[in-house]
């Protein structure tokens, strides 16, 4: 018996306080010096790459931070699909259509600075729709 495909995903991830520690000092220090990473953000990126993975980077940053922000992913090993820039720093909502097999959307709301590898073990597994604790 033959195994059932199963589709490569896309997984959208903010970038500040999911991939990069977040300063909480203004946008001047964050996105003009900051870029270090959280824990399990290269273990994390390097599954999804194995998975074949859509990888949708969004951010506050402003359009004209593009080229600086890039340098850093890029300079700490980190590739992408799409890099979407200005998102509001506000709430977040992801709506798709059913597929007629099962869920096909899920979210997850991590606790900033957290271990990204967490999270996603946390969604993939189905507990999401919940703030992390």
């Amino acid at each position: 018996m033959q195994p059932i495909a199963v589709k490569p995903y896309t997984v959208i991830v903010d970038i500040d306080g999911c991939i990069f520690k977040h300063r909480q000092q203004g946008a001047s220090v964050q996105w003009g010096t900051c870029s270090e990473l959280l824990p399990g953000v290269i273990e994390q990126f390097d599954l999804w790459e194995k998975e074949c993975a859509c990888i949708v980077l969004i951010t506050a940053r402003k359009e004209s931070c593009r080229a600086l922000l890039e340098e850093r992913l890029l300079r700490n090993g980190l590739y992408w699909d799409k890099l979407i820039m200005g998102v509001t720093s506000g709430p977040r909502y992801l709506i798709n259509d059913s597929k007629g097999q099962g869920r096909s959307a899920f979210a997850y709301t991590m606790n900033r600075n957290g271990d990204l590898r967490n999270a996603w073990n946390r969604v993939s597994s189905g507990q999401c729709h919940e703030d992390a604790k």
